[in-house]
């Protein structure tokens, strides 16, 4: 049947271009002072969750491939949403809201935090560049969790 093949062309298509994304991805250079931060998190012992729009298995699989795993605790991704998914961190670690900070660059980073009436660090983005005052570099966050 010649829509069953369309079907099976459309999604080897769909799947060879995830892939490639994803090798871009595994492939770019480090934000500069992510991995200094997540070392820093670590020794400090605190837990470090992942929240990402990206779909889960593509984001486990680019972590995995660029060797993070060590770092996070926890890795959530879509279809999950950041709101979920604080909801969900909530519990799963009996955790209350004053117990967890968000660090991100786009605006439902910023509402999931809201969400929950949880801390929100904005870093870099120019997505958040109309509603944030302050925005942190990577290394800056360490400052704010020194201080707070």
């Amino acid at each position: 049947d010649e829509n069953i093949d369309l079907q099976g062309e459309v999604e080897f298509l769909v799947a060879k271009y995830s892939n490639h994304v994803d090798d871009m991805v595994i492939d770019a250079p480090e934000i500069e002072g992510a991995i200094d931060l997540l070392r820093f998190l670590k020794q400090k012992k605190i837990k470090i969750i992942l929240s990402s729009a990206t779909p889960e298995s593509n984001l486990k699989k680019i972590i995995n491939r660029k060797g993070w795993d060590f770092y996070f605790d926890d890795i959530f991704g879509a279809p999950r949403s950041k709101n979920d998914t604080l909801l969900h961190v909530l519990k799963k670690y009996s955790i209350s809201n004053r117990d967890i900070f968000v660090v991100g660059d786009g605006i439902d980073d910023r509402r999931s935090a809201e969400s929950i009436r949880c801390d929100f660090i904005p870093v870099g983005g120019i997505e958040l560049k109309p509603y944030e005052l302050t925005s942190y570099s990577l290394a800056g966050v360490k400052s704010y969790i020194k201080i707070n």
